[in-house]
């Protein structure tokens, strides 16, 4: 009891500082002792905080004046002259008049309107090269937005190119970007026509044909829209099931010709849905052509 007389001690000690000594009591000191050690111990343990944080903490680095602000990528500067980008119109003006020598009558058309552009801008080359700055401060968003994979010293040469005048780098970075991309739309469009075959081994033909209709979407070949045809008709969507097969008549005739197996198949199938539509005209002429082909190969 000894430490406990100490404690109260020491409260009536505390409260004879602002206390009333009518309501001192054993209870009152017991409460002030255990605020006085409890506050006490608060302010030794705050300035022990302080002392160890500033004298043995981690000093803070000062800061860095007059640093140098790296450029933006949005804000290029075109460091090509007006002759320098006069003598690139006049080179792309011989591109142009050489491919005329041997241009089809189809490409004339164009090639005389890029002439015409090639004049457009050399007529005002202060506003052609205001308009080149401005294509290359997108095309330099572009390459730092979609060229992570590239490496930043590629990227780096890219933009001073462009900045120069010179956009093959860039053209080469965004063709690789693109290849990647295909390859990517490759896969997906491989795993959509997966799922259409589990679909149509589980007799879920609504599935099957939404899911070969991806495929064909994003790769139309000719097995994936005659997959995404077939099941489009057999779920009851003739109307997209024409669209579908359509073009797939256009691919087969392109690519194997009128007489060929799978042209013949293509037109069948088409037929096939305008019947199921009531459009019997137009179904007619694409049986008859189909069986010719059918009697050709056999």
């Amino acid at each position: 009891m000894e430490f406990v007389d100490y404690f109260i001690a020491l409260g009536n000690w505390v409260w004879g500082w602002y206390g009333d000594p009518e309501n001192q009591n054993r209870s009152n000191a017991l409460v002030t002792a255990a605020v006085f050690v409890v506050s006490l111990g608060g302010i030794i343990g705050g300035a022990l905080w302080w002392i160890i944080k500033h004298l043995f903490g981690p000093k803070s680095k000062p800061p860095i004046e007059n640093s140098t602000p790296q450029p933006a990528m949005s804000c290029p500067t075109v460091t090509m002259s007006l002759d320098d980008f006069q003598k690139k119109l006049d080179e792309r003006e011989a591109e142009v008049r050489k491919e005329l020598q041997t241009a089809t009558s189809e490409q004339v058309e164009v090639l005389n309107a890029q002439l015409a552009d090639v004049e457009r801008q050399r007529a005002n080359p202060d506003q052609a090269l205001q308009e080149a700055q401005q294509r290359i401060a997108k095309l330099e968003q572009l390459l730092e937005r979609e060229g992570n994979h590239i490496g930043a010293d590629r990227l780096q040469k890219a933009r001073t190119a462009l900045e120069a005048g010179d956009y093959s780098i860039a053209d080469d970075i965004f063709a690789e970007i693109e290849a990647r991309g295909d390859l990517e739309v490759q896969s997906t469009a491989r795993a959509a026509f997966g799922r259409g075959e589990v679909a149509e081994a589980e007799i879920r033909w609504q599935d099957a044909a939404k899911h070969y209709s991806k495929a064909a979407r994003l790769q139309p070949t000719y097995d994936n829209l005659l997959k995404a045809g077939e099941f489009l008709c057999r779920a009851g969507q003739h109307k997209a099931a024409i669209r579908t097969q359509e073009e797939l008549l256009e691919l087969a005739r392109r690519d194997y010709g009128d007489a060929d197996v799978k042209t013949g198949t293509a037109m069948n199938n088409l037929a096939s849905s305008y019947y199921s539509t009531g459009d019997y005209a137009g179904a007619e002429p694409l049986f008859r052509q189909a069986l010719d082909n059918a009697k050709a190969a056999l």
